[in-house]
């Protein structure tokens, strides 16, 4: 995703509103975001990333995609539904890790054979930075979220919301010794899943106080997960964003931070990915 003038619109086309019917038939919602696995010159391997709560106990669910019907050019409003289930994610190879990714590449053959083509803007390795160059930034930096809070969306032209907050805990430190770091901003539920970035356009300041005037920078932080909960009574415990409205019982409220896994770890599903087509290939050639 190259960052220019549309860099706001690109985003606008990261992420995609998840739908699902859980076992005991009720609905619920939470963001996910196109990604480009093992991407270079001639392939990649298109996938959606969502946290794995989002997908987990359900019996049916579904993503919408926009779709551009003549090439080169968004036709707003025109967007496809692709219907999944439980079984057609891969969950992170860590266990303790809250991802899940859905290959995309028969739900594509299939727009292929409708004629049509999907339009969205994936995130890649190149939007993630070191540890090393992360600190280059400040302890607190101002991060945009984009997803479906309350499962809100702008459902005629297939777009997400974006919400503002800043960083809680500097990103290059691993919060709790985890690769994840906090961020202050109203986290509802489904929005589970989405993205954290630093957007700046135009200019901006290091952490040395030196002004970068024209200056752009786009990085890929990280995705939400989950947040801390303080019940009536004043115990607070981290638990997963909600897919539901009415999960949090009232004597529970949110207090307003998100917990989010470092970007780098989206990129770990590419060693599973790269096994998956090893053993393929090596299947074909049998």
């Amino acid at each position: 995703m190259p960052m220019n003038v549309n860099v706001f619109e690109s985003l606008s086309l990261c992420t995609t509103r998840i739908e699902c019917v859980g076992l005991d038939g009720n609905k619920s919602s939470g963001t996910g975001f196109f990604v480009h696995l093992l991407e270079d010159s001639k392939v990649h391997i298109p996938v959606v990333v969502t946290n794995k709560h989002v997908i987990e106990h359900i019996t049916s669910g579904r993503l919408t995609v926009s779709t551009s019907v003549k090439k080169g050019q968004t036709e707003v409003g025109h967007h496809q539904t692709v219907c999944f289930s439980e079984s057609d994610w891969i969950l992170h190879p860590d266990s303790s890790v809250d991802l899940a990714a859905l290959p995309l590449a028969n739900a594509w053959a299939q727009f292929q054979k409708l004629g049509i083509k999907p339009h969205y803007a994936p995130l890649d390795k190149n939007l993630v930075w070191s540890v090393d160059k992360l600190k280059t930034l400040a302890a607190l930096e101002e991060v945009i979220m984009i997803g479906y809070p309350n499962g809100l969306w702008d459902s005629a032209n297939n777009r997400p919301i974006f919400r503002k907050g800043i960083t809680a805990t500097p990103v290059y430190i691993y919060y709790e010794g985890k690769k994840e770091f906090v961020i202050d901003m109203a986290c509802f539920p489904g929005s589970s899943g989405s993205p954290v970035f630093l957007v700046n356009s135009g200019g901006y300041m290091d952490n040395n106080g030196g002004l970068h005037i024209g200056g752009d920078r786009l990085i890929f932080f990280g995705v939400l997960y989950a947040g801390p909960i303080q019940s009536i009574e004043g115990e607070i415990k981290v638990a997963p964003i909600p897919t539901t409205n009415n999960l949090i019982s009232v004597s529970n409220v949110m207090i307003n931070l998100g917990y989010c896994i470092n970007a780098e770890r989206v990129f770990e599903f590419e060693e599973i990915f790269k096994s998956l087509l090893a053993a393929n290939k090596q299947q074909t050639h049998s």
